[in-house]
């Protein structure tokens, strides 16, 4: 480029009405022009003039002006603009930000601009280019490192600056981030004296120096670290089309008598280094007089303009093809592109550049029209490409789990003359039906196993560009899960959030190392960031569990409709063991969750197909320190089965979102899945001295007798059944006495919410959130009842403590 980056360069990036350009013209057109960040109507006037590639400024200070904050936002809509037209993007990334470079009194816009300067760090260069990559990856490919470093309006750095620290460094994580896309490089400027590098270098005799400048520096950066570039692109500013094809193919002679060499030619310099790679000559042109009361401009006519924009072009198809007349060193088919400079006319502080085929206003001048007719009378000859493969990714996962849009095939698929969404992708062979491979949305690649399903199967997908067809092969591979299981002891506790009578009851431990799910990227610190453990007991009418959290930072928010975006737990049951693959049926699963919001206890119940009307439950949590303990009964409307399934989760948030989850098993957090839960057995049951496990009354006998002489027993729900609707724990649970009547009871209500983190979670049922206390009539039945227990436990001596 012919003049200093400034941010005034950025364009403005509006759209343009009318029909988009002419059909793509392949990624082997030679034909380029420079346009910095353009605009629509910019875009639109090079695609109508028969243009394939346009090279964009992606500034390093403009992406990234703050360490790790990232800015895309306008470049996006540049090359998506450009892809729309049928315009392929070479993007030159250059330029660094105040907060990279050593020298930390510089400031741009003045005399000792910071954004010239050399990165102070390799790995902050490489951290730019792989993000920058990455986020453009399938719309960019060829990526330039830096503009015309030989100059020192453009980088303040020697040459080892230069290779060290930019092309080597950017060219290794361009490869690691996208290994289709391709590096070029040097982008040097072709002069001779001024050059910061070799301008007093090469033969000089009384100061005056041929063979210097551009030559070396190319030769040396070719020779240190020429493998890092897959392409080998150079400016050329000469004073008309032939003299610059010279420069391109013969080298310079003198100006008196034309006889006596004074420079190298590019190809001389390319052929001796590099000899083997394509060449890009990436800015050349020609500037036109001032207009419009602006300074500046150039001195070639825009007529002369024109005639030397089109000889050019001519000499370039003749020089690849060895019929130009100039040179007896053609052929030179390495030299594939051409990009001319400017696009269009611009305006800095005052200043007209006037290098562009349009001017200010987005006018045509003629070396528009000129250009335009050329290419109309020598389109590129492009053969159509088949599409190619690279090496599809195996598809792993566990069983019963699901992957979805595990592979984006576009990826994975080249084809210079169709754009990814013109092609179409089938599958051939699907492997094995049991392994449920899918094409989603036109592009993805799935699986959705059968819950029985693991192994390895293979298949084919097929790419078809309208006119050629390519195959690939997967793979997928499902990993087999050993069952979790869990024996539940009997225990009646009183759900207070006192876990010290669960100290005999078997723990589920839950570490980060094996059981964290993140969902940012990010993982707990350590143990005292989160650990966890759950415990389940049974009585003859409810499933008990106890969870114990350690975290130093407990957040909990939300209402209880998303308190699973907090820290609180999560529990599901599949009470009829059926395992119902990937989602909940209607009859027997269940999902709760429990949180502590301030002094509120939270209780979120969700029960197939509308959510759950009466919510089973009663929880209380205790914060002591950096722990939490929550402990939750869950009535079952009778004996709890011997074997059903059941997993939970311990949600985490540190005061930045919900970060993630410890799972037990899968089958809440990233999708509702039973047939993934563990397999609980209840074991055990109550001490002789609880009178056994009671049969169920017979409709007219009242309270029966096992459970009349135990007042640690729950009373006949039959009593339960005539109260008034209170919100209260005996409504509930069977107004078990080893409950807390006292204990705050949360009973969710209305719909179902869509929770893209944790599945359906209902809004509630009665609507209770504190404590209810039951009319006197009720009490005055429920003293009398438990006054006859007593007196007849008494009468039938000594019992047993109180369990």
């Amino acid at each position: 480029m012919n003049r200093a980056p400034t941010w005034a360069m950025i364009g403005g990036l509006l759209l343009a009405a009318g029909r988009l350009g002419a059909a793509p013209a392949g990624e082997c057109s030679p034909y380029g022009a420079n346009a910095h960040i353009p605009d629509a109507a910019t875009l639109q006037a090079l695609a109508d003039a028969g243009f394939a590639w346009v090279r964009m400024d992606f500034n390093w200070f403009q992406i990234e002006p703050q360490k790790g904050e990232f800015h895309f936002e306008v470049l996006d809509q540049a090359v998506d603009e450009a892809r729309a037209r049928g315009l392929h993007v070479f993007a030159t990334l250059a330029y660094s930000p105040k907060w990279a470079v050593a020298d930390q009194t510089c400031e741009d816009g003045t005399s000792d601009p910071c954004l010239t300067k050399p990165p102070a760090h390799e790995k902050d260069w490489m951290d730019f280019v792989i993000t920058t990559v990455q986020h453009f990856k399938g719309r960019v490919r060829h990526w330039g490192m830096w503009n015309e470093p030989n100059l020192d309006a453009f980088f303040e750095g020697t040459l080892d600056d230069y290779v060290d620290r930019v092309l080597v460094p950017g060219a290794q994580a361009v490869r690691w981030e996208d290994p289709g896309a391709l590096v070029l490089g040097p982008e040097l400027a072709g002069v001779a004296d001024s050059s910061q590098w070799n301008g007093d270098n090469g033969s000089c005799v009384l100061g005056v120096c041929t063979f210097n400048g551009w030559e070396i520096d190319l030769a040396q950066v070719l020779d240190r670290a020429g493998s890092s570039m897959d392409i080998i692109t150079h400016h050329f500013y000469k004073k008309n089309a032939t003299a610059l094809m010279a420069a391109v193919i013969d080298g310079e002679f003198d100006s008196v008598v034309g006889l006596v060499k004074t420079h190298s030619s590019l190809k001389e310099i390319v052929d001796r280094y590099a000899p083997s790679k394509e060449v890009w000559l990436t800015e050349y042109g020609w500037e036109t007089p001032a207009y419009g009361g602006w300074t500046g401009g150039g001195s070639v006519s825009e007529e002369d303009q024109a005639s030397y924009h089109a000889a050019f072009l001519a000499a370039r198809d003749q020089v690849a093809s060895g019929t130009w007349d100039g040179s007896d060193n053609d052929p030179w088919p390495n030299l594939a592109r051409v990009f001319l400079y400017d696009a269009r006319d611009s305006v800095v502080d005052g200043h007209l550049y006037a290098f562009g085929i349009l001017r200010v206003d987005g006018t045509p001048k003629p070396a528009w029209e000129a250009i335009q007719a050329f290419i109309a009378d020598h389109p590129p000859a492009c053969p159509p490409a088949p599409p190619a493969w690279k090496t599809l990714p195996l598809i792993v996962l566990e069983q019963g789990g699901e992957a979805v849009r595990a592979v984006d095939l576009w990826e994975y698929t080249e084809d210079p003359d169709t754009p990814p969404e013109d092609l179409v992708y089938s599958l051939v062979d699907a492997g094995d039906p049991a392994a449920g491979v899918a094409i989603e949305d036109g592009r993805f690649l799935s699986a959705y196993p059968d819950p029985a399903f693991h192994g390895f199967t293979q298949g084919r997908v097929r790419v078809d560009d309208g006119q050629f067809q390519a195959e690939a092969e997967f793979g997928v591979s499902v990993k087999p899960v050993i069952p979790k299981t869990y024996e539940a002891s009997w225990l009646r506790p009183v759900v207070d959030g006192d876990l010290a009578e669960w100290g005999g009851v078997a723990q589920i431990q839950l570490v980060i190392e094996k059981d964290w799910i993140g969902l940012d990227g990010g993982t707990p610190a350590g143990p005292t960031d989160l650990t966890a453990n759950g415990r389940m007991t049974w009585d003859e009418a409810h499933l008990y569990l106890a969870f114990e959290v350690t975290d130093n930072t407990h957040v909990a928010q939300e209402p209880a409709e998303s308190l699973w975006l907090g820290d609180s737990v999560q529990f599901a049951l599949d009470l009829a063991g059926d395992q119902t693959p990937r989602a909940y049926d209607d009859d027997d699963d269940w999902e709760v969750g429990v949180a502590l919001a301030g002094d509120d206890v939270l209780v979120s119940c969700f029960h197939a197909p509308t959510g759950a009307v009466d919510c089973p439950v009663q929880a209380a949590v205790v914060r002591k320190a950096n722990r939490t303990f929550y402990e939750v009964g869950f009535a079952t409307g009778g004996m709890p089965p011997e074997t059903f399934g059941m997993t939970f989760l311990v949600n985490e948030n540190d005061g930045s979102g919900r970060e993630g989850f410890l799972q037990w098993t899968p089958g809440i957090g990233l999708s509702k899945d039973p047939s993934r839960f563990a397999t609980v057995t209840r074991v055990g049951g109550p001490p002789p001295d609880e009178g056994g496990i009671p049969d169920a009354p017979a409709p007219d006998e009242g309270v029966p007798e096992a459970v009349a002489d135990d007042p640690g027993a729950p009373p006949d729900e039959g009593l339960i059944e005539d109260a008034p609707p209170e919100p209260a724990v005996a409504e509930d649970l069977g107004a078990d006495p080893g409950v807390d009547a006292g204990q705050e009871v949360l009973h969710p209500d209305g719909g179902v919410v869509e929770d893209p983190g944790s599945g359906p979670s209902p809004r509630g049922g009665c609507g209770c959130n504190a404590s209810g206390t039951p009319p006197m009539g009720e009490f005055a039945l429920i003293a009398a009842v438990a006054l006859g227990w007593a007196v007849r436990r008494r009468s039938r001596g000594p019992q047993g403590p109180a369990v």
